[in-house]
């Protein structure tokens, strides 16, 4: 029995996009499972000559250029190049571009999940219990209080500033989707999201977040720019 290899690499991409939809707002260490899985497929799409670079390639291929470039001439260059952070950091973009049919399950998929981490992060917030807590803890010791410092939340991934920039992407790129769909589902994710990047209080998710709102009138004219306001947004935050 043949095994169709142009199939089952698609299978594999579409099966690693789910994944990330799932855990990308909910589980940082599951984010590897899915890389692993995507990756397989790509190197049986370049295995059997359907990988086509396309012109939206060319900015993430510089940065995973300028990060293979950087471990070269690291202090520990064997070292770097072992860790393969400059594929594994572009990884998911090579995945989930090559994705040609479901994309909208998977966008359906991650919005529902980003809901969830939303109400994650919110009950960190107002009750300072991690979500994953919750069950080990009896009522009598849920209290209700104000956000702050000494409790700064961290949904379902541990970290806040990593949660925070979720949130942060999430906020725009389900606002431009629910601006030009007009689907109800995306307008409540950005929603929440927002509320989720505010309770975060990371300053430097706040600053992408002002950005973002200032860049707004540049990119609303077209649905291309639109989607793309996400990235600038993170540009934004790391400055």
């Amino acid at each position: 029995m043949s095994i169709d290899v142009k199939k089952l690499s698609y299978q594999l991409l579409y099966i690693s996009a789910l994944m990330f939809a799932v855990f990308v707002s909910t589980s940082v260490a599951a984010d590897s499972l899915a890389i692993s899985v995507g990756l397989i497929g790509l190197i049986m799409m370049i295995a059997s000559k359907q990988f086509r670079f396309k012109q939206s390639d060319v900015p993430p291929a510089l940065f995973s250029a300028t990060y293979f470039y950087s471990s070269i001439f690291s202090l520990n260059p064997l070292h770097s190049l072992l860790h393969f952070h400059y594929i594994w950091h572009f990884a998911p973009y090579w995945i989930v571009s090559r994705i040609k049919e479901n994309y909208q399950t998977v966008i359906k998929v991650l919005a529902v999940f980003i809901i969830i981490s939303a109400f994650g992060v919110y009950f960190n917030a107002f009750f300072c219990i991690k979500p994953a807590d919750i069950f080990s803890v009896g009522l009598s010791h849920l209290h209700f209080s104000y956000p702050s410092k000494v409790c700064v939340p961290k949904g379902f991934s541990g970290c806040p500033s990593y949660i925070g920039a979720i949130m942060l992407v999430s906020t725009f790129f389900f606002g431009a989707l629910g601006f030009f769909a007009k689907k109800k589902l995306y307008i409540i994710t950005s929603i929440l999201a927002l509320i989720a990047v505010i309770l975060t209080q990371e300053r430097q998710d706040w600053l992408g977040l002002l950005v973002g709102i200032l860049f707004i009138p540049f990119f609303v004219r077209s649905k291309k720019n639109m989607v793309n306001l996400p990235y600038w947004c993170n540009i934004g935050s790391w400055t």
